[in-house]
């Protein structure tokens, strides 16, 4: 079983009461590598952007390459998937509409999706994944940029805010997991409530198998649309994610989570939250296994914030209620565009 924090952090897996067991093979091609240079306390290289194409590259830090996809013009808007353990893909296409007010960046967290590099404890480290939001920031020429996190995206998110503020034009929280463990008791009992026997054992009969075990991307994408359908206000709408791991994202999924919680422990940020001046966004589903009064208490702790609360979504309301949350993101893009520029 996941250690308390990783139960914690992996929200939507954690709500389920699933525990993705190790499986074999772990890493992709040249993700393998040990000994890396990479760790938070060791001077890195400044990172830099390698270009594959107008609309996708990889940021170079030390030994990892974070692979990353650009769409449209505009204030950057630095888009941080859920997980741990997912990659960029489930978030697309609903976010490129933004594209008309801003420069719209996903990227594959470390050891996921298309990013490679060491699977080492200090290069899969929480604060090099908080710390990559900046150096993404500094690879692509921002002074400042607003960040939008979905879920655990969230919490690195917020991690983020704490450290440089004053790098933020924004910060967006859609889903986001708590920062602390005052409603976690709650959340558990949410998600255990909507979860059927059926799914439990389809998930159970699925872990045993040869398939998961070797890290096969379909069992494991299985997995994650039987967790993710009980997440959502309507369960028809897990069809409109695109859940089908990368085999990358499927074998490494469960090492990445590991070696993130060694030496972590759980965070308690609330005291924390007055302090971060970003005018902020949260967006918050009623079926959301993290309770609205989480969402309301976020929103109160923050000095400059505002929540949406969407009556028709659980987990994934970019997919479940898209005009609603796209123009609730668009409004906000603009109007701090607006107070940029009359400052």
């Amino acid at each position: 079983m996941h250690s308390r924090f990783g139960k914690i952090m992996m929200v939507v897996l954690t709500g389920a009461g699933v525990s993705l067991g190790a499986c074999g093979d772990r890493g992709a091609a040249g993700a393998r590598e040990s000994g890396a240079s990479d760790s938070p306390g060791d001077e890195v290289a400044a990172p830099r952007l390698e270009s594959m194409a107008d609309s996708a590259g990889f940021v170079v830090v030390g030994d990892t390459r974070l692979y990353f996809t650009a769409h449209g013009a505009g204030e950057p808007l630095l888009v941080v998937h859920g997980g741990p353990g997912l990659d960029q893909r489930y978030m697309r296409p609903w976010l490129d509409g933004l594209q008309d007010v801003a420069r719209v960046v996903y990227y594959d967290q470390r050891g996921t999706g298309g990013s490679t590099g060491p699977f080492t404890a200090e290069a899969l480290h929480f604060d090099q994944f908080v710390e990559d939001l900046d150096r993404i920031r500094i690879a692509m020429g921002w002074e400042r940029f607003t960040v939008l996190g979905h879920s655990w995206g969230g919490i690195l998110a917020v991690a983020y805010a704490r450290l440089h503020p004053e790098r933020l034009d924004g910060l967006i929280l859609m889903s986001t997991a708590e920062p602390g463990t005052r409603f976690a008791a709650q959340a558990a009992q949410r998600s255990q409530d909507v979860r059927s026997a059926e799914d439990q054992a389809r998930i159970q009969e699925i872990m045993a198998s040869d398939a998961f075990a070797e890290g096969e991307s379909a069992p494991v994408s299985e997995i994650f649309r039987i967790v993710f359908r009980s997440t959502l206000a309507d369960p028809s709408d897990i069809e409109k994610l695109d859940l089908a791991l990368s085999e990358a994202t499927a074998r490494n999924r469960q090492e990445v989570t590991r070696l993130l919680q060694q030496g972590m422990v759980q965070p308690e940020w609330w005291p924390d939250l007055g302090s971060i001046a970003v005018p902020t966004l949260i967006l918050h589903g009623r079926h959301d296994p993290q309770p609205m009064e989480m969402a309301v208490a976020m929103s109160d702790s923050f000095p400059d914030a505002r929540l949406v609360r969407l009556r028709e979504s659980g987990h994934f309301p970019f997919a479940e209620e898209p005009e609603v949350v796209m123009n609730e993101i668009r409004s906000f893009l603009r109007e701090g565009r607006s107070s940029s520029a009359g400052s």
